[in-house]
């Protein structure tokens, strides 16, 4: 079951981030998706508990557990979740997403430094595939209306708030497993994770900076966010009964399968505002390939 659920998240989170793509497109900025999909994900999962009568077990949680699952909720759906808006923004859905799944590779590579991990054949060549398709997508200029391209600054922030998105997701489920152990309800987990991300975005919309870009939101930019915040509380829910039933090694692996299919949705859905130059689908391919030979060979 927890196989079945890693995998449906995988393809809700690649459908959030199409939809969010498309928000953030016509908004022209892209923190207003924040407080719409954190929003969401507490509404969601506040019902799921009332329903299953899960928000008893919150009372069995210490103080480390809270900790570790509010720093998730704060590094994963506020840090984590604002770098990879910014990156949909900026360079689409088609590149930003394989270079999520980067955070695999800066996993293993923190392994070798600090653990004394060994390097056999197949982790170098996944990681040798998984670089190279970085420098296929990071080299893919091509702009969004034919024969227009992206300016280096741009592509350059843009690839490099995907990355760092990555890296946020891939330490998040660490805490989360360590609050979960004391938690018989993985949801009730989410709501803390939630209500400690949703704490941190009410007190920068105190800022009106902030505050009046998602005050003004025009209907074509929010009913994408909301469908892509729908989306992404349902995944989330599920992700985190996964790593309540199965170990991390199994539940990252295959969510990755939003890489999959982020462009074949951007090609019903945002065909016009994306790009499937030849460097980003073989990007994607040599990054999926990359991630896949490590996971299977370790």
């Amino acid at each position: 079951m927890g196989e079945l659920l890693s995998l449906v998240s995988g393809i809700l989170f690649g459908s959030s981030n199409v939809f969010t793509r498309r928000g953030v497109h016509r908004a022209g900025e892209s923190f207003s998706a924040l407080p719409v999909s954190i929003t969401i994900g507490i509404i969601f999962i506040f019902i799921a508990l009332l329903t299953s009568g899960g928000l008893g077990g919150l009372r069995h949680l210490s103080w480390l557990g809270m900790a570790s699952l509010g720093a998730a909720g704060i590094l994963h759906f506020v840090i984590g979740r604002a770098l990879n808006y910014t990156s949909l923004r900026l360079i689409g859905a088609n590149r930003a997403q394989p270079l999520i799944s980067f955070n695999i590779v800066i996993a293993i590579v923190f392994g070798l430094i600090f653990l004394a991990e060994t390097m056999t054949f197949y982790l170098a060549a996944g990681i040798l595939a998984v670089f190279f398709g970085v420098i296929l997508i990071g080299s893919s200029a091509e702009g969004f209306t034919k024969g227009t391209r992206l300016g280096k600054p741009v592509l350059l922030k843009g690839v490099l708030c995907g990355l760092a998105a990555g890296l946020c997701y891939g330490i998040s489920p660490l805490l989360i497993k360590i609050g979960l152990r004391e938690l018989g309800s993985p949801i009730a987990g989410s709501l803390v994770s939630h209500l400690a991300a949703g704490l941190v975005i009410a007190i920068i919309l105190v800022n009106r900076r902030y505050r009046s870009p998602l005050v003004n939101l025009k209907k074509d930019a929010l009913t994408p966010m909301l469908y892509g915040g729908t989306a992404l509380a349902v995944g989330q829910v599920l992700r985190y009964i996964a790593l309540g039933l199965v170990p991390i090694n199994v539940v990252i692996p295959l969510t990755t399968v939003d890489t999959i299919s982020v462009p074949v949705l951007s090609y019903f859905i945002n065909r016009k505002i994306e790009v499937f130059s030849p460097k980003v689908l073989g990007g994607t391919f040599a990054i999926m390939a990359g991630i896949y030979i490590i996971l299977l060979f370790r």
